[in-house]
């Protein structure tokens, strides 16, 4: 049981698992286009895979409750001013010498380097700096936790948003599309935002950003690309009756082209949004021009532009422009393992910015020093980088020893 768990927390043990996955990924890449979206296929459909990739934050879990386990107990020590025996495996360093050691000399030093110092004629415990909390760590434990949740029990689903169509998510909502557009941004990075605009029987609201995703019925909204639906009217010779619809069309941005075909018939027309003015966005004014290819197969029968309720003949095809909608294609993604994965990014952010300046401004240094049995006990701890890592506590330790030489 002792061996399993100490596999279980080695720090060797996420290198192990990720090179499993590596390897995973190696071997797919020879065979795939996409070897990453396989991997996770596999991995999502795969118990035993699932199983080693939930080793990854099992470690991290034990590690992190083995670091807070080590500093509540050094902790207690120090306050308890290292009365009674030192634990054993919560120090970096343990030492005994077979002398006493004169403690009052001992504190006297240590205070002058600036430790706090408690204790008796016995026992002294002596600590200075900030302990380094485990941030990254706890980082580590949510990030695979993430990982894992996502790979275990994501849900998706691609779902267009139209104006004036509900926004149908199988879990939940049916909300209305009222509006869609552009909106100007006063953000560090975009200066527009996507705006959805929706109606329920809660009243209104507005689904705005393209990341970090906004949410609808409990899953994260993704837009992946801008489009129309423009409401055409089309005839043309051969055909048995005219043909009124919505197409949805991905011509955003300005210039884009795509086309919508004609079921049943020979026809395709191509559809672009007509050049606007060059400080005018057409997602954001509401104004927009088609610029229209009629084709039947490879044979362009008219071509040109066609504004909001105007019409395209030629060669006996007529086409009308009645109508437009924008449409957003979105993906809807239920996935347990968004928050998590962030939180362990803001863990790593302020184990960074906070912990590892205090950690090399104001490092943790804890010894502890008990006489019993006419020899000195010590035990030493220090998160200082460097050379200057326990020089003063060898100082110590040497200066005992020359104690005992010199009787």
């Amino acid at each position: 049981m002792k061996r399993a768990v100490s596999l279980l927390i080695s720090p060797r043990l996420p290198a192990a698992v990720l090179a499993v996955f590596f390897l995973i990924y190696c071997v797919a890449a020879f065979g795939a286009e996409e070897p990453l979206l396989v991997l996770m296929k596999l991995t999502r459909e795969n118990l035993p895979l699932l199983l080693v990739l939930a080793l990854l934050p099992l470690n991290a879990a034990l590690r992190l409750l083995s670091g807070l386990r080590s500093m509540g107990s050094r902790l207690r020590v120090m306050r308890g001013g290292g009365r009674g025996e030192i634990p054993g495996g919560i120090f970096a360093e343990e030492v005994t010498i077979g002398a006493g050691a004169d403690l009052g000399l001992v504190k006297e030093r240590l205070a002058g380097e600036g430790f706090a110092v408690r204790g008796d004629a016995s026992s002294l415990a002596a600590w200075r700096g900030v302990p380094f909390i485990p941030l990254h760590r706890l980082g580590a434990l949510l990030i695979f936790s993430g990982i894992l949740l996502s790979l275990a029990w994501r849900q998706s689903i691609k779902l267009p948003a139209i104006e004036g169509e509900p926004l149908a998510w199988p879990a939940g909502g049916g909300a209305l599309v009222e509006k869609i557009g552009l909106q100007e941004s006063d953000g560090a990075i975009l200066s527009r935002t996507l705006a959805i605009h929706l109606r329920d029987a809660g009243g209104g609201r507005t689904v705005c950003g393209i990341y970090p995703p906004a949410r609808y019925a409990g899953a994260y909204v993704y837009p992946r690309y801008l489009g129309i639906a423009p409401f055409l009217r089309f005839k043309a010779p051969g055909m048995e009756r005219e043909m009124e619809s919505y197409f949805l069309i991905s011509i955003y941005p300005p210039g884009k082209e795509d086309f919508a075909v004609i079921p049943g018939t020979p026809y395709r027309i191509g559809l672009s949004i007509a050049p606007p003015l060059p400080e005018e966005d057409p997602f954001i004014s509401g104004r927009m021009e088609l610029a229209v290819r009629i084709l039947k197969g490879d044979e362009l029968l008219q071509a040109g532009t066609v504004p909001l309720g105007g019409r395209l003949a030629g060669k006996g095809s007529e086409l009308s422009f009645l109508g437009l909608r924008r449409y957003v294609a979105t993906d809807l993604v239920m996935d347990h393992g968004f928050l998590p994965v962030w939180g362990g990014v803001a863990c790593y952010l302020l184990a960074v910015f906070i912990c590892l300046p205090l950690r090399i401004f104001l490092p943790r240094v804890e010894m502890i020093l008990v006489l019993r049995d006419g020899m000195t006990h010590t035990a030493f701890r220090s998160e200082e980088f460097g050379t200057k890592r326990g020089g003063l506590y060898h100082e110590l330790l040497d200066s005992i020893e020359k104690g005992r030489s010199d009787h």
